[in-house]
């Protein structure tokens, strides 16, 4: 009986350890979602800032666009030199293992 248990052991044993060992491991950024307020330049446009800011996490520039004017309570898409604008943007603060 109890080198039945031993067996039993060496074969669970021996299982886990072939499952484990062909595992792979993949790290991904995590990202967070933060806020920048920056001073408006003479010639820049929301669709430059959509640009420079959006990066890879909007579909489209205009999504973009979109949450920027949401966000500053803009009716047009039209931007005055010398005023702030809130801009969003990703930033990554770490990794997670999938």
């Amino acid at each position: 009986m109890v080198l039945l248990g031993i067996i039993l052991i060496l074969v669970l044993s021996g299982s886990y350890h072939a499952i484990t060992s062909n595992a792979t491991t993949e790290v991904a950024p995590v990202m967070k979602k933060c806020y920048t307020s920056i001073v408006i330049k003479p010639g820049e446009t929301l669709t430059s800032l959509a640009q420079e800011y959006s990066g890879e996490h909007y579909e489209s520039v205009t999504d973009y666009i979109r949450e920027v004017m949401w966000i500053n309570h803009l009716e047009s898409s039209q931007i005055i030199a010398g005023e702030y604008i809130i801009l969003p943007y990703y930033s990554e603060v770490g990794e997670v293992q999938q």
